[in-house]
């Protein structure tokens, strides 16, 4: 009876428990995870749309094929074996905003028989008021709670809240709002120009031109010169727009908010033919963090890019890294700049903001205010005490000096945590010192140990090169035994983030007293405070900054295609210590006044800094212009600099010809530099060849740097020249193509004067096809060829193959249809590491498999195992992105072929067509491919899968090959087909790899009304290999056969009685291992209308075992069974309480052998809106 008594207990608990949110829906779209592949009902409570159903399985991130399953009336199907899919999974997907299985009427039909019925009496007509009541508000949403609790878990309580709402409260007052209980803490993928962000919970109050936002916003830029941020805030913001005079208009507006993020900028130095990912990082050389969506701003060779998958680049924002797409060929010579926002949970950083403007016609006027800063108290992961705090007030502004103790005593010995034994030890260059040894014995190893990076040669530690332990294992290297100079990269600190503070006020004034003059003044004071915590080096906090530009717009004539000239003069003046909040000028500012080196890098000291600029153009519709600039750049002694740019465009008898030059004469500290740019470009349309096009770029850089002691070229400098051939057809819906061919000479100043250093050649060709609806074909390929003539330039010489193809087809009416995408390229593969963290029981994923191994009490990484039942999983594995990285060559390919001869036959009666429509074929490929770079691996050929190979770097394969005969048949139907899964991931510890083959035919026979019969024989191979952990490894051999009889006399009940036997044997060990499984279960479903549904089911499970069941080959086959009689059952009831108000309870048991059993029961309540 002790089943009963949970049940009261999670009745009697349901009302006055919180809760604990899962799931965040906005407006239409879901988000939920099943546990297992046996979804427990419904998934929704609303009619799902299912083509906008998407399962991903969480460990391996593999999208599973649509054709492997179907979403009928808001239940999950599974089309194949879940034996071949890795449970727990994330579903996505998108409802209409109405039940439709809900009654609407005005009269009870069934009433029309009854006597008097047509004789007048009045039918009452009902109406139900909803659960919440908003009037004339768009609204929707949900709200649970439940609870769950067994003889083997703790209570865990579960609650969600989500409402959307938007509409008119009255009074001119609009709403538009999304309110959540809770957070997703993943950011959106990054592959698209338009994000899901899911996390956003925000109100918004608007009237006429005032707004008032609280919650998730972002805030942007004001019209300002100096003050340039993007925030992605947690607060409130408001806004206010009136008539101020007769002409003037009144804008202010104040932000109060916590922010999210912070500023960071990284100049990428890319490798030849590598698209990525490249690792992205703190300004203080953070190495592991989270980018936040959608702050990312992307510069190639100065160009900005398009975030997209089909555009320039993508983001992985959670691991924080940064891909391109096969548009641009990443080459030695492209200069990569990405600014971006990353969340910082060090300390609680609080922002205001505050702009008044005020507006006329010929006249603007503008205040803006800015201030960010870190609170005193730490937050996240970082703890400050007594020791800590008395290093931030001794460091100042200087980050090397704000370091702490790593090391910390533990009494406790806790087996997910690495441990260490400290040694006092005599070094070989007579000095005495501690070290620490990683140890698992309990009694010496008293000390935990956070470590950081200082870089080769100066730490006394090394990464251990396998990761043997749940955390990262540090050993320790003898310094030099003469010098005792360190020989390791890291050392057990930390490094300590400093509170900062930093503010800014512009103010500013725009004159325009007609369309061809304005004028425009700003200044700005800036306060920049790097350690709030300490009282030094605060003399240099302070700056100001000051811009004023003249523009002038003169028409040399009356006419409407006169010349047209425009005059721009404009100066700024910045103090040393001004500090700006994120950079505004151009992004290659230092590169284009020759302060940074080829790829852009470059760091230059504070210093009093004055630009002028002069800027003349002349134009003339139809003819062309011209431009000629005038800069000067001052930096205190340390720089003078002046550079003239003339720039033109003109049309001639049909060619269009563009040119820029750009001349700079520059003095550095103890340099002399002459850096001169020249651009020509030369196009014709040809007429008389359907508008083709044929056309000629050329460009290059000559940067001369002389030492003042020496009339002889230093080694920072550089020259190339590059041009461009091409031919292009013209725009159009139906078909476009190109050809361009590229060289490039790069030569680097040896013993005073140039040499060639590098020469480089390049094809590119692109396309586009249309044929009505049967044909589609889009693709792009670039080959370049790389040769190097120094065998110190460190050029990865050779040659890169960079492209995409998509292939659509869809033929004879439809029986063919075919997609097909094929991608080739290079890039780098990530090691990754993983750490297990322990959670409440039934919340996580794993389960920590000590008994199986070597029952030592420590976690080691191979003895984690996705846990077979929900209320064992209570550990969840957090991957960790190592800087170690394996250069690839890689290869995607995706292809869906369908045959289909019923669409084209569908109504042929007699001969072949007749036989023909009842055949039908679904194949389905999505493999990814990365292989070593060398010479031996084949990159181009995606079906080259031998997991064993050693140049195979990583793989993910997923194939699905089914023949259907008399499909959709309703007497019978049979199908003949094959599965293939395989995957390979690169870890610190090695290669690790899976796969699963199965060839299976399934049969339908519809014996009556109420009776049918399936049968499923299958045979297979499934495999795992672990480079260092041999005894995971298995090579298991399974046959199964599956008969089920389904019985359903009436629509609202139906019973199903399955059998299966199966046998495992491993084909791996000496010693046999294997089974033979009995599975005989009995399901029951009983559905009233839209009130109830009551569904149950028990199994019983015989296992003969043959071998060691105690192992990780018996664990992968009994999957959490017991050798033996085995009894599994559960028991759901879904109960429509009112009109909006769903309970749903559900009860499971399980016995397992010898082992008592085991009962969870949950309860919820659900109400939808």
């Amino acid at each position: 009876m002790r089943e009963w008594r949970i049940i009261v207990v999670c009745f009697g608990l349901l009302s006055v428990l919180p809760g604990q949110a899962q799931q965040s829906p906005q407006s239409n779209w879901r988000r939920i995870q099943l546990q297992t592949c046996a979804a427990p009902g419904p998934l929704d409570t609303l009619l799902i749309l299912p083509h906008t159903v998407q399962i991903r399985e969480i460990n391996s991130q593999r999208i599973i094929d649509t054709s492997w399953y179907r979403v009928q009336f808001n239940l999950l199907v599974w089309r194949v074996d879940t034996t071949q899919l890795q449970p727990p999974f994330e579903l996505t997907y998108r409802t209409l905003p109405a039940s439709l299985s809900q009654s609407w009427q005005l009269l009870d039909t069934s009433r029309l028989r009854q006597p008097g019925i047509l004789g007048g009496t009045r039918i009452a007509i009902r109406n139900e008021a909803a659960l919440i009541d908003f009037r004339q508000l768009n609204y929707s949403g949900n709200f649970s709670r439940g609870i769950s609790l067994g003889n083997r878990q703790d209570l865990v309580l579960n609650s969600s809240f989500n409402l959307q709402l938007a509409g008119d409260l009255g009074d001119g007052v609009q709403i538009l709002a999304a309110i959540s209980d809770e957070s997703i803490p993943l950011q959106p993928e990054g592959n698209t120009v338009q994000l899901q962000e899911l996390d956003r919970v925000f109100v918004q109050l608007r009237k006429k031109d005032t707004q008032l936002t609280a919650g998730d916003y972002e805030l942007n830029r004001p019209e300002s010169y100096f003050m340039n941020y993007y925030k992605k805030l947690q607060g409130a913001t408001y806004g206010q727009k009136a008539k101020l005079g007769s002409k003037g208009i009144l804008q202010n507006s104040a932000s109060v908010a916590v922010s999210r993020g912070k500023f960071s900028r990284n100049i990428i130095t890319p490798g030849e033919g590598n698209q990525g990912p490249y690792k992205l990082r703190g300004p203080n050389n953070e190495r592991f963090i989270i980018v936040l969506s959608g702050t990312e701003k992307v510069w190639l060779n100065g160009q900005r890019m398009q975030r997209g998958q089909d555009l320039d680049y993508i983001v992985d924002y959670n691991r924080g890294e940064i891909s391109f797409t096969s548009r641009h060929l990443i080459s030695r010579e492209s200069r990569i700049i990405v600014e971006f926002e990353y969340a910082d949970q060090n300390y609680l950083r609080t922002l205001v903001a505050a702009g008044v403007q005020y507006q006329t016609p010929i006249l603007r006027t503008y205040v803006n205010l800015y201030q960010e800063q870190d609170s005193r108290s730490s937050t996240g992961g970082l703890s400050i005490g007594e020791v800590e705090r008395e290093a931030l007030q001794l460091a100042g502004d200087d980050p090397a000096k704000a370091v702490a103790s790593g090391l910390r005593r533990q009494d406790e010995f806790v087996a997910s945590r690495v441990f260490y034994e400290q040694r006092d030890t005599l070094l070989a260059c007579g000095q005495r010192d501690s070290i620490l040894v990683f140890s698992n014995n309990p009694q010496k190893a008293k000390y935990t140990a956070s470590f950081s990076y200082l870089g080769p040669n100066q730490g006394h530690y090394l990464l251990a090169p396998a990761q043997t332990a749940n955390e990262r294992v540090y050993i320790w290297v003898p310094p030099d035994p003469i010098t005792c100079a360190p020989q390791g990269e890291y050392a057990p600190v930390i490094a300590l983030s400093t509170p900062q503070q930093q503010r800014m006020v512009t103010v500013g004034q725009q004159w325009t007293p007609n369309e061809n003059t304005a004028l425009h003044t700003e200044v700005a004071l800036s306060h920049y405070d790097r350690n709030r915590f300490s009282a030094f080096d605060q003399q240099d906090d302070a700056g100001w900054a000051a811009f004023t530009q003249f523009r002038k717009r003169v028409l040399l004539g009356k006419k409407t295609a006169a010349p047209e000239m425009n005059l721009r003069l404009s100066y700024e003046a910045v103090q040393r210590n001004f500090r700006s909040l994120n950079p505004y000028r151009n992004p290659e500012f230092l590169r284009d006044w020759s302060l940074a080196d080829f790829q852009g890098v470059g760091t230059v000291q504070a210093a009093n800094e004055q630009i002028a600029r002069l800027e003349w153009n002349l134009s003339r519709a139809g003819l062309g212009s011209i431009s000629y600039g005038f800069n000067t750049f001052l930096r205190e002694n340390q720089y003078r600099g002046t550079r003239h740019d003339l720039s033109g465009e003109g049309t001639w008898r049909g060619w269009q010809l563009k040119g820029l030059a750009s001349s700079l004469q520059a003095d550095a500290a103890g340099e002399e530099r002459r850096f001169f740019r020249p651009q020509l470009s030369v196009d014709k349309v040809f007429k008389k060849l359907k508008n083709w096009s044929l056309g000629w770029a050329g460009e290059g850089e000559q940067n001369d740097r002389y030492a003042r002691t020496q009339d002889s070229l230093t080694g920072s400098s550089f020259r190339y020249f590059s041009q461009r051939l091409y031919v292009k057809s013209p725009e159009s819906k139906k078909w476009e193509s190109g050809l361009e061919y590229v060289s490039r000479n790069d030569t680097r100043p040896i013993e005073g004067t140039y040499r060639p250093l590098t020469s480089a050649q390049e094809w590119r060709w692109n396309t586009r096809l249309q044929f009505k609806q049967a044909f589609g074909l889009n693709g792009n390929l670039t080959y370049r060829s790389l040769q190097s003539f120094q065998q110190q330039s460190n050029a990865n010489t050779g040659n890169t193959l960079l492209g995409r193809i998509d292939l659509n087809t869809a033929i004879w009416k439809g029986l063919a249809r075919a997609t097909t995408t094929y991608e080739l390229g290079s890039g780098q593969e990530p090691k990754l590491e993983f750490t297990y963290i322990r959670v409440a029981p039934g919340e996580g994923v794993y389960i920590w498999q000590d008994s199986l191994y070597n029952g030592d009490g420590i976690i080691q990484p191979n003895e984690m195992d996705i846990a077979p039942f929900q209320d064992q999983a209570n550990y969840i594995r957090v991957a960790t992105i190592t800087d170690q990285y394996i250069r690839n060559n890689y290869v995607n390919w995706n292809q869906s072929v369908n045959l289909d001869p019923r669409a084209r036959w569908f109504n042929a009666k007699t001969g072949l067509k007749s036989y023909l429509k009842t055949l039908a074929f679904q194949s389905s490929w999505r493999i990814s491919r990365k292989v070593q770079d060398n010479e031996q691996a084949l990159s181009w050929n995606p079906l080259a899968l031998n997991l064993s190979d050693t140049n195979l770097v990583a793989a993910s394969a997923n194939g699905r090959h089914v023949l259907f005969i008399n499909r959709a048949s309703p007497k019978w139907e049979i199908q003949v087909g094959n599965t293939d899964t395989r995957s390979k991931l690169v870890q610190t510890t090695g290669f690790e790899s899976r796969s699963l083959r199965e060839y299976f035919v399934q049969g339908r026979w519809n014996l009556n009304k109420v009776l049918s019969l399936r049968l499923n024989v299958a045979r297979g191979l499934r495999t795992a290999d672990s480079e260092l952990f041999n005894n995971k490894d298995f090579r298991l051999q399974f046959q199964k056969w599956e008969p089920q009889l389904t019985w359903q006399p009436a629509s609202d009940f139906r019973s199903i009685f399955q059998y299966r036997y199966q046998t495992d044997q491993n084909t791996l060990e000496q010693t046999p291992t294997g089974a033979t499984q009995h599975d005989l279960s009995v399901d029951f479903t009983y559905s009233k209308a839209a009130k109830s549904a009551l569904r149950s089911k028990i199994s019983w499970v015989n296992i003969d075992f043959r071998g060691m069941a105690n192992s990780p080959t018996g664990f992968a086959i009994l999957n959490g069974l017991q050798p033996g009689t085995n009894w599994l059952w559960n028991l759901s009831l879904d109960r429509q309480i009112a009109k909006n108000l769903q309970l749903r309870f559900s009860y499971e048991g399980r016995k397992t052998g010898e082992a008592k059993a085991v009962h969870v029961g949950r309860v919820q309540v659900g109400a939808v809106f």
